[in-house]
């Protein structure tokens, strides 16, 4: 593919997020980078924000920098179209990034807010939601499913003192058995499902 066809592919949903990270080239940069700088000459970009994003390199690098689950999903997928609609009016918009960040907002708890937790929960929770619910239903599919693959026991979560960092092994979220404080750490005690092996994951407050 050119870069033309890697872009517009990924704009009208063909080519997803990760096979659109796979593609991306200097080609995509040069092509992308080019649009950007032309509406920041017209004006259609704000000074502050240009200073921060002086290209469209720094715009992909701070949206891969969010942690890659659905907030960079999103955001990268609007970066690449606010860019290519200034050229091309008539592009449609693929709904499923802004759709999928949304409903992750309201559905995903925050203990499981962390990259690998979403990764998990977009691959087999968001890719295998019924295509018949109603926007309730998936929140409440999506918070049952949650529960269930993450081995939640009743009220029993870990209170993360930053940001979180539940364990997936073997292709599956560990369970959360206890948490340990001693001064200003706290061990977050995890079991993997499969093996029984414990694994702590340590943070600081």
């Amino acid at each position: 593919m050119n870069e033309k066809e890697i872009i517009y592919n990924f704009i009208s949903g063909k080519l997803q997020y990760k096979d659109f990270l796979k593609n991306v080239n200097g080609r995509v940069f040069e092509y992308l980078d080019k649009i950007y700088q032309n509406k920041y000459l017209k004006g259609l970009i704000e000074k502050e924000d240009y200073m921060n994003f002086p290209n469209f390199n720094s715009l992909y690098d701070w949206c891969i920098s969010c942690g890659g689950g659905f907030f960079s999903k999103a955001s990268l997928y609007d970066e690449v179209y606010n860019i290519i609609v200034f050229v091309d009016p008539n592009v449609e918009k693929y709904l499923k990034y802004d759709e999928d960040y949304e409903l992750a907002l309201d559905s995903i708890p925050e203990y499981l807010d962390g990259e690998e937790a979403c990764a998990f929960i977009d691959m087999e929770i968001f890719s295998k939601l019924p295509l018949n619910l109603t926007k309730s239903e998936k929140k409440k599919f999506i918070k049952s499913e949650c529960k269930r693959l993450f081995h939640i026991d009743g009220n029993k979560i870990p209170h993360w003192i930053q940001s979180c960092e539940w364990p997936i092994r073997n292709g599956s979220p560990c369970k959360y058995l206890k948490c340990k404080k001693e001064g200003d750490m706290a061990q977050f005690i995890f079991q993997d499902t499969s093996t029984k092996e414990e694994i702590i994951i340590v943070q600081y407050f």
